[in-house]
């Protein structure tokens, strides 16, 4: 038999326009290569070993690429490589919504009725923004323990330093909800990094913070992300938001928003329109700025998207 050579079916080869990269999707990790070794994997995969030996140019070339593949435990020999198929570039999710970010100013709108609906739609995780007001641990209770019975899973909180709230009373929170993934208090006179309870004193200005976009640099190698990527914008997809005023939208980076929410314009009419939509899928591919990027199916564009001349761009 002839032996070639192939990468694990969790480690993909992605062409960018100056260099490659291979996602391990089991380990989580990005390693750069060069294009030509991307060349030279797709030819092994139809060819020998050996016959891929004798025609490459380079011996030393050839022995660099073949050794930096097994020794990162990336591919193996087989005489059968037809008896492993690429993964399914399929990516399916239950929820109509699976992420919801809630700026909550008082008495704006309804929380209670919007966190029903989202537990309607099915929605997996939710980030309170509790900024403008200065609640207390009553409201806090109260706040979070409308998403028990829910669909909710998982909870990020938001909140300002205020003399109501005390570490006691978020330790309290925390042993209450199990739900409650982190929470984050912004303004804090000093730094205080709770790694059991995932409770964050942070001395960062929260309107500072609000306002950043998700680092470039900053890569998400895994799975769901990596298949997510190659049909959806993995920032926007499934994604809602309610500023702290009642607006609905896609992002609260955005300036566009879909109306206030109220009984006449809900989430459910809103996220299942077209035009809502639309930001959900246009995926790396389709960017100009990060088509060519090898990094581009392991990177959160935060960035709004505009179609001009019939492209699609990201507004910086």
């Amino acid at each position: 038999m002839s032996k070639h050579l192939i990468l694990h079916a969790h480690c993909i080869p992605v062409r960018g326009k100056e260099q490659g990269a291979i996602y391990d999707l089991q380990k989580g990790s990005l390693m750069f290569i060069p294009n030509s070794m991307i060349d030279l994997i797709e030819y092994m995969r139809d060819e020998s070993y050996h016959k891929t030996r004798k025609v490459v140019n380079s011996l030393a070339f050839f022995k660099e690429h073949v050794d930096f593949i097994l020794s990162n435990g990336l591919g193996f020999f087989t005489d059968h490589p037809q008896r492993f198929i690429a993964l399914p570039d399929q990516y399916h999710s239950p929820e109509e919504i699976s992420t919801a970010v809630i700026e909550y100013g008082a008495d704006k709108f309804d929380l209670k009725s919007v966190i029903n609906e989202l537990n309607m739609l099915r929605c997996k995780h939710i980030e309170f923004r509790y900024i403008d007001c200065n609640p207390d641990f009553s409201e806090l209770r109260t706040l979070i323990g409308y998403t028990n019975n829910s669909t909710i899973r998982s909870i990020e909180l938001h909140l300002t330093q205020n003399e109501k709230i005390s570490k006691v009373n978020l330790l309290g929170l925390a042993g209450e909800f199990k739900k409650l993934r982190t929470i984050n208090v912004h303004n804090s006179a000093s730094a205080d990094y709770d790694f059991k309870n995932n409770i964050f004193f942070l001395e960062s200005d929260w309107k500072t913070v609000e306002q950043k976009h998700f680092p470039h640099d900053v890569y998400i190698v895994n799975m769901k992300f990596f298949m997510e990527s190659q049909k959806f914008n993995t920032f926007y997809n499934q994604k809602v938001c309610i500023s702290r005023d009642g607006y609905i939208k896609n992002s609260l980076l955005n300036v566009r928003h879909f109306g206030q929410y109220s009984t006449n314009n809900t989430l459910t009419d809103v996220v299942r329109t077209d035009e809502f939509k639309k930001l959900w899928f246009i995926s790396p591919d389709m960017i100009e700025e990060v088509k060519e990027s090898e990094t581009r199916y392991a990177t959160l564009f935060s960035q709004d998207v505009e179609l001009i001349d019939g492209k699609y761009h990201l507004i910086h």
